[in-house]
């Protein structure tokens, strides 16, 4: 697995249904526009976590997230990679939403 640096962190993406909830198949080329507009929020799971970015006392400073927690964030602000054939995303610990308790 990948071990994120910095204050980065490394989550697994909830795949969007492919139908509507009056049962209607969503096309993937609105999934696509959907996806190249990225304003809506998404959720996510943290896979891993970067021990946070360095003090000026060589310490870090904790993130407020850790693994297996399920968060909020927007997808513009991520880089998403591909990890023995499974997708993730990549974000800095700032620009997540929120945490789900």
């Amino acid at each position: 697995m990948i071990q994120p640096l910095s204050d980065y962190v490394l989550l697994e993406f909830f795949k969007e249904d492919d139908t509507t909830k009056a049962g209607f198949i969503v096309p993937d080329a609105v999934k696509e526009k959907k996806k190249a507009a990225d304003f809506e929020p998404e959720e996510g799971l943290v896979v891993e976590a970067s021990k946070g970015d360095k003090n000026d006392n060589n310490g870090y400073i904790s993130l407020e997230i850790k693994k297996g927690d399920k968060v909020i964030f927007y997808r513009y602000h991520t880089k998403e990679i591909e990890i023995k054939n499974k997708k993730y995303l990549l974000i800095r610990n700032s620009n997540l939403v929120a945490v789900i308790r």
